[in-house]
């Protein structure tokens, strides 16, 4: 098994995913810089319907599901596939992590100087961004969209699994989880961010999944003209 998936895994570089990744980036880095000026004139922030980098950011989570939908849709060995998303998140976030951390500390001396040392815990896990707008933690890097991220990528070989097993129900379940959200928002239940909401974040997975189980037929210039109305 193991020797199957590294075979699969190591399946040709798609260009285009490259081409997306790195202009998404810079997409990004434009609208945070928009964020952060003073001036009236904020290029790449808002538009009539919302914000670029919600823009952004649904096609980097689009990214990530069709990625790895690509490399481990057929043979999927979980030890090894937690492990490699774990080498590409942890090790730098880490990095990043410690040295703010220690300046903090100098800064305060206190090694707690933002509460009990237990909420460390959400920080090792990579979740301190994503659960900073509830509970007091020790957030310093990474923003949300990484604990986002890594809740996905837990989630992918069950999701990878409904969509092998039945797609249209795995759909089915997607827009009702997504629509039932939706209604929770009009009732204000929900304090986390619309964008940063992981069933928005979740859909946003599944359809770059399912747009790569589907490229062949997508290709089809008739389909997409489809699509495009």
């Amino acid at each position: 098994m193991l020797s199957k998936v590294r075979k699969y895994s190591a399946k040709e570089n798609i260009a285009a995913f490259d081409f997306v990744r790195v202009f998404s980036a810079f997409g990004i880095i434009a609208f945070h810089f928009s964020c952060h000026t003073n001036s009236t004139y904020k290029p790449l922030f808002y538009f009539a319907n919302g914000d670029y980098g919600f823009v952004f950011v649904t096609v980097f989570l689009m990214l990530s599901g069709a990625v790895l939908y690509y490399q481990y849709a057929d043979n999927i060995c979980l030890r090894v596939f937690y492990y490699k998303r774990w080498k590409s998140i942890f090790p730098m976030f880490y990095i990043a992590f410690i040295y703010y951390y220690y300046q903090k500390v100098f800064e305060t001396s206190s090694w707690s100087y933002n509460g009990s040392l237990k909420a460390l815990l959400w920080s090792f896990l990579g979740m301190d961004g994503y659960l900073s707008y509830r509970v007091s933690n020790y957030f310093l890097v990474g923003e949300w969209y990484v604990g986002a991220i890594v809740i996905l990528y837990i989630l992918f070989p069950l999701l990878n699994q409904m969509c092998a097993k039945s797609y249209k129900l795995t759909v089915l379940l997607t827009i009702v989880l997504y629509f039932g959200m939706k209604g929770l928002y009009r009732l204000d239940m929900w304090k986390i961010a619309y964008h940063q909401n992981l069933v928005v974040c979740l859909v946003s997975f599944v359809a770059g999944m399912l747009v790569m189980k589907f490229r062949k037929i997508l290709k089809n210039r008739y389909v997409f003209l489809l699509l495009c109305f």
